[in-house]
C-alpha cells in the first residue's frame, strides 16, 4: 500500500487539514503538542476500520468536545494495481465513498454498502500485520516484534532467497514424523504420559518381582526365628529358678540382723528428741538474749539522737537571724529599686513632652510648607489656558499641516512668476518694490510695475477648490490661533512650551506636596498639630532636664544605676531565698530528728516491757540451766546411737540388706524377660504357621512373569521412540538451515542500514527464525538484545521496520510510521539516524511526525510539512 494524501474534517481538536505524501521519500510532519500529529495516523487506522454505520467509542471520542458535527476522513492511496479514494464520516449524515482514480476500474465510484464491500475485498489484499508493525507509535515502546506471519514479507524473503525453502511433502513428512514423536513425548521432549506409564509399569513390576524374592527368602528366616525364641525361652527360665533360689538364701540371713536394726532406730530416734529439746532451749536463750541487746541498742540511740537535737537547735536558730539579716537588705534594695524606677518615668515624662514638642515644631513647619506650595500650584494653575491642553496643540498642530498642504497643493497647480533684475530700475510688485530676482507662484492676482514705464497684471488660474480649501485651512488655523491669542505658530509653540513648563512644575510641586503629606492628608495634620499644640500646653512636670540629649543621658545614668540595682536586688533574693532554704532544711532536719527520738522512746518502752514480761514467765538463769540440761541429754544419746550404730556394723547389716535387695531386683529383671522371651516364641511360631511356601513361590513366578513383559513392552516402545525422534532432530535441523536462508535477506537489509547509521562496516545483528533481532554485534562481542540501552533498542526497532519496508516496496510497497521516536537519542545518534532515513527513503515512504523539527532540519531531501 501507498499512501497519497489523507485530509480530515472535525477530527477530535482538527478543523479542517489535508497532507499529501511523495511516492517515495522522508516526509517530516511537525506540530505543537496537541496540534493533531497523532490524529492523522489514528484518523488513518478509523477509516479503514470502521464503517459509517459504527457507533463504536473510537468514532464517539474522536468528536469534537461540545460540538453536534459529523467526524469526516478521506484517504487516497494505492493498492494491488488500484488507486482509490476513500471518503467517510461518521455520526451526522453518515456515508462511504469510494473512487477509482488509477488501475482497471478506474472511474468506478461507489457509495454507502457497495463502497464498503468494495473496500473490504480490496483491503482484504493488504498484510495487515505488516501495515500495523510499520507504524511506530507513541505506545508502541520499543521492545522487540514478530513479523512471521506477515504474509507480503514472507513472500518477499522468499524472492530474495531464492525460494530455497523445504517441500510441501518434506514439510507433511515433518509434521507426521512429529505427531508420531508426540506419541511418545511432552513439547518439551521430555516422555509424555502414556510413555511414562509404561517405565512406571516396568519399574512396579521389577518391584513385585523383588518383593516376591524377598518373600520366599522371609520363609527360612522365620523358621530359624523359632528355633532361636524356644533356646532364649529355656534360657530364661532356668536363670529365673536360680534367681529364686538366691532371693530365698538373703532372706534367711537378713532375719538375723532384725533386732539390731531395731535397737540402732530406738537410739537414732532419742538422739533426735534430745536434739530438738537441745535446739528449743538454744532457741530461748538466743530470743532472751536477743531483746536484751535491743533494749541496750535503743537506749543508745536516744542518747546519741537527743545530742543531734540539740546541735540541730543551734544550728536553727543561728540560720533564722542570718535570715532575718538578709531579708533587711532585700528590701532595702527593692526600695532603692522603686526609688530609680519612679526617677526613670519622671526624666522619660519630660523627654516623651521634648518629643512631643519637637514633633509639634516639625509639623507646623510641614504646614507652612505645604500652604507655600499650595499657593505656588495655585499661581500656575491661573497660568493655564481654558481648554489648551495636549489634545488642543495636537489639533492645532495638525490644522498648521493642513492649511500647509493646502497652499503647496494651490502653489503647485498654479503658473510661477520670475522677475530677474537687469539693471538698477525699481520693480514694484502688488505696489511693494524688490531688490532681488523673485520667483513665486501665482496664486491670486498679482500686478507689476516699472513707474513710469510699464503696469502688468497677472491674473491668477482658476482652482476654486484649491483655493477655497486652503482658504478654509487658513481660516480654521487662524480661529484655534485666536483662541490662544497668538498672533501666529510661533508664537503658539511658544506659547505650548511655557505652558508645558508649567505643567511639569505643577507636577514637581504635586509630588512635592505627596512627599510633605507622607500618606496623611492636610486634615489629619492640622489635627495631629492641634492635639500636640493641646499636649504641650497641658504638661506640668518638671522643666529639666531642658533638651533631649540631656534626657537621653540622664535616662541612660538612670537605666544604668537601675541595672545594677536590679541586680543587686537579685543577689539580695537569691541570698535571702538561699538562707530560708537552708534554715528550712534544717528545720526539717529538726523535725525529723524529734520524730525520730518519739519513735525511738516508742521502740525502747516496747522492747522493756516485753522483756520483763519474758523475765517474768522465765528468769534468766532458768534459761540458762535448760540450755545446759538440753545440751547434756543430747550428748548421752549420741552416746548410745554411737554404740548401737558399731554393733550393726559388725554384723554387716547394710551389706545383708543390700545384697537381698539386688538378688530381688534381679528375679524380677529376669521374670519379666522370661515373659517377653514367651510373648516372642509365640509370635514366631504364628508368623511361621500364617507363611504357605507354596502360594509364596507361585506369587514369585508371576511376578516374574509380568516383569519380563513389562520390560519388553518399554523396550519396544523406546525404540519406536526414539528413532521417531531422530528423524524428527534430523528434519528440524533441515529446517533450520532454510529459515537461516530464509531470513538472511532481512538481515542484510538491516545491517546495510545499520552501517548507514552508525558509518561502521563492522556492524552486524542476529535475526531468529521469528524475524526478531535477538543480538547485536558490538565491540568485538555479541550482546542481547535485552542488555542493550534504551537508546539502541530503539534504533535497532526503527531499522528493522524501515528493513521490511525496503524488501516489499517492489511488489507490496507499506509506508513506515515514526510517531516521535528516537526520544532516547542524543544530537550526534539522531544525525547518523538521517543516514539510515535517506537511504529508506530512495525506497520507501518514511512519515516521521515530530514535536521539534529542529532535530530533522538537517536531513537532507526530506518534505517538510507544518500542521
Amino acid at each position: 500500500m501507498r499512501l497519497h494524501r489523507i485530509r480530515l474534517i472535525n477530527y477530535k481538536g482538527v478543523a479542517e487539514r489535508e497532507v499529501e505524501f511523495p511516492d517515495t521519500g522522508v516526509v517530516i510532519i511537525s506540530g505543537d503538542n496537541e496540534v493533531g500529529k497523532t490524529s492523522l495516523v489514528e484518523a488513518l487506522g478509523m477509516v479503514v476500520g470502521y464503517k459509517h454505520t459504527s457507533g463504536s467509542r473510537v468514532i464517539r471520542v474522536a468528536q469534537p468536545v461540545g460540538r453536534d458535527v459529523g467526524v469526516s476522513v478521506e484517504v487516497e492511496f494505492s493498492l494491488t494495481g488500484h488507486r482509490v479514494v476513500l471518503s467517510r464520516t461518521w455520526l451526522r449524515k453518515p456515508t462511504t465513498t469510494l473512487s477509482f482514480v488509477e488501475g482497471p476500474r478506474a472511474g468506478e465510484k461507489l457509495a454507502g454498502d457497495q463502497a464498503n464491500n468494495a473496500f473490504d475485498e480490496l483491503w482484504s489484499r493488504n498484510d495487515e500485520v505488516l501495515w500495523r508493525a510499520l507504524q511506530l507509535l507513541q505506545v508502541a515502546g520499543s521492545g522487540p516484534w514478530h513479523l512471521g506471519d506477515s504474509r507480503v514479507l514472507s513472500g518477499a524473503l522468499d524472492a530474495a532467497s531464492g525460494g530455497d525453502d523445504i517441500s510441501d511433502d518434506a514439510q507433511q513428512l515433518l509434521t507426521k514424523v512429529s505427531e508420531e514423536v508426540n506419541r511418545y513425548f511432552t513439547p518439551t521432549r521430555k516422555p509424555n504420559k502414556d510413555y511414562q506409564s509404561v517405565l512406571t509399569e516396568v519399574e512396579r513390576s521389577a518391584s513385585e518381582w523383588r518383593a516376591a524374592e524377598e518373600a520366599v527368602a522371609g520363609l527360612e528366616d522365620a523358621r530359624q526365628a523359632v528355633d532361636e525364641a524356644e533356646q532364649r525361652y529355656e534360657q530364661l527360665n532356668l536363670a529365673v529358678a536360680g534367681a529364686r533360689r538366691e532371693v530365698e538364701v538373703w532372706h534367711q540371713r537378713l532375719a538375723g540382723v532384725t533386732d539390731a536394726v531395731e535397737v540402732a532406730r530406738s537410739a537414732g530416734e532419742s538422739v533426735r528428741s534430745a536434739g530438738l529439746e537441745a535446739e528449743r532451749a538454744d532457741t530461748a536463750w538466743r530470743e532472751r538474749f536477743r531483746l536484751t541487746e535491743q533494749v541496750d541498742e535503743r537506749r543508745q540511740q536516744i542518747t546519741d539522737s537527743m545530742s543531734a537535737i540539740r546541735e540541730a537547735q543551734q544550728d536553727v536558730d543561728a540560720l533564722e537571724q542570718g535570715v532575718a539579716q538578709r531579708r533587711a537588705e532585700y528590701e532595702a534594695e527593692f526600695r532603692r529599686l522603686g526609688e530609680l524606677t519612679r526617677s526613670i518615668e519622671r526624666v522619660r515624662s519630660r523627654r516623651d513632652h521634648l518629643v512631643k514638642l519637637a514633633d509639634k515644631q516639625r509639623l507646623a513647619s510641614r504646614l507652612a510648607s505645604f500652604e507655600e506650595l499650595r499657593q505656588q500650584m495655585a499661581l500656575l494653575e491661573a497660568k493655564q489656558i481654558q481648554d489648551c491642553d495636549e489634545a488642543f496643540f495636537t489639533r492645532l498642530e495638525k490644522a498648521r499641516v493642513t492649511a500647509a498642504e493646502a497652499q503647496w497643493k494651490l502653489e503647485a497647480a498654479s503658473a510661477r512668476l520670475g522677475v530677474e533684475m537687469l539693471g538698477s530700475d525699481t520693480i514694484l510688485v502688488d505696489g511693494a518694490p524688490i531688490s532681488n530676482d523673485l520667483e513665486r507662484p501665482v496664486t491670486t492676482n498679482m500686478m507689476i510695475e516699472v513707474p513710469g514705464i510699464v503696469r502688468l497684471t497677472i491674473r491668477a488660474a482658476s482652482f476654486e477648490d484649491l483655493r477655497s480649501a486652503a482658504e478654509k485651512a487658513d481660516e480654521e488655523l487662524a480661529e484655534m490661533l485666536a483662541i490662544i491669542k497668538a498672533p501666529d505658530m510661533d508664537a503658539a509653540l511658544r506659547l505650548k512650551a511655557e505652558l508645558d513648563n508649567a505643567r511639569i512644575e505643577w507636577k514637581i510641586l504635586s509630588r512635592q506636596r505627596e512627599d510633605l503629606l507622607d500618606g496623611d492628608t492636610e486634615a489629619q495634620l492640622r489635627d495631629r498639630l492641634e492635639n500636640l499644640t493641646a499636649q504641650v500646653n497641658s504638661w506640668s512636670g518638671e522643666p529639666s532636664p531642658s533638651d533631649l540629649p540631656d534626657c537621653d543621658a540622664a535616662l541612660a545614668c538612670l537605666d544604668e544605676e537601675r541595672a545594677r540595682c536590679a541586680d543587686a536586688v537579685d543577689l539580695a533574693r537569691i541570698a535571702r531565698e538561699a538562707a530560708e532554704a537552708k534554715a528550712n532544711f534544717r528545720c526539717r532536719e529538726l523535725a525529723d530528728l524529734q520524730g525520730r527520738q518519739q519513735i525511738l522512746d516508742q521502740e525502747l518502752a516496747s522492747r522493756v516491757s516485753e522483756l520483763n514480761a519474758a523475765r517474768q514467765e522465765t528468769r534468766d538463769d532458768d534459761l540458762q540451766a535448760a540450755k545446759q540440761r538440753a545440751a547434756a541429754n543430747l550428748q548421752v544419746a549420741q552416746e548410745r546411737n554411737q554404740v548401737a550404730e558399731a554393733h550393726l556394723v559388725e554384723l554387716g547389716a547394710d551389706a545383708v540388706q543390700a545384697d537381698a535387695t539386688s538378688a530381688e531386683d534381679n528375679l524380677k529383671g529376669l521374670t519379666e524377660r522370661l515373659r517377653e522371651a514367651d510373648r516372642r516364641r509365640i509370635e514366631a511360631k504364628s508368623r511361621l504357621a500364617a507363611l504357605a511356601p507354596d502360594e509364596l513361590q507361585t506369587a514369585l513366578d508371576e511376578a516374574a512373569t509380568r516383569a519380563e513383559a513389562a520390560r519388553d513392552e518399554a523396550d519396544s516402545w523406546q525404540l519406536r521412540a526414539e528413532r521417531a525422534k531422530l528423524l524428527e532432530e534430523t528434519l528440524l535441523a533441515h529446517r533450520e538451515q532454510a529459515q537461516a536462508r530464509y531470513v538472511e535477506p532481512f538481515r542484510h537489509e538491516i545491517v546495510e542500514l545499520g552501517r548507514a547509521l552508525h558509518a561502521d562496516p563492522g556492524f552486524d545483528v542476529r535475526i531468529d527464525t521469528n524475524l526478531v533481532i535477538a543480538e547485536r554485534h558490538l565491540g568485538g562481542c555479541w550482546l542481547g538484545f535485552d542488555a542493550l540501552s534504551t537508546g539502541a533498542k530503539e534504533q535497532l526497532v526503527i531499522l528493522a521496520r524501515l528493513a521490511a519496508a525496503c524488501l516489499v516496496a517492489p511488489g507490496e510497497p507499506m509506508p513506515v510510521v515514526l510517531d516521535d521516536a528516537l526520544g532516547h537519542a542524543d544530537q550526534r545518534r539522531l544525525r547518523r539516524m538521517w543516514n539510515a532515513l535517506t537511504v529508506a527513503g530512495d525506497k520507501v515512504q518514511v512519515i516521521v511526525l515530530t514535536a521539534n523539527p529542529d532535530r530533522y532540519a538537517g536531513l537532507c531531501g526530506a518534505m517538510y510539512v507544518e500542521l
